[in-house]
């Protein structure tokens, strides 16, 4: 395998590493029977939630825009984002 130029920027970088931290942990916090479709494309939602109740799909959905950061010290990391009045609007 040959080495990269290192002006070419990597395939799999810290943003695709945090995307997938993300993930996880959304998948982590939700109930493990709820059913997680990844959008695609995935403008405005990232993901489409559908509530399972009683073992049986319940047509009960919502949608999920997922923003995942890394903290730079473990006391900033936080479970929140801060939303421009615009996206609000539209969630």
């Amino acid at each position: 395998m040959e080495n990269k130029p290192h002006d070419q920027p990597e395939t799999v970088d810290l943003n695709f590493e945090i995307e997938q931290d993300a993930e996880n942990i959304l998948k982590s916090l939700l109930p493990k029977r709820w059913v997680v479709r990844k959008e695609d494309p995935d403008y405005h939602l990232d993901f489409n939630v559908e509530v399972v109740m009683e073992g049986e799909l319940s047509g009960i959905r919502f949608g999920i825009q997922l923003k995942g950061t890394r903290p730079e010290t473990p006391s900033d990391f936080q479970l929140k984002y801060a939303l421009k009045t615009k996206h609000l609007q539209y969630y």
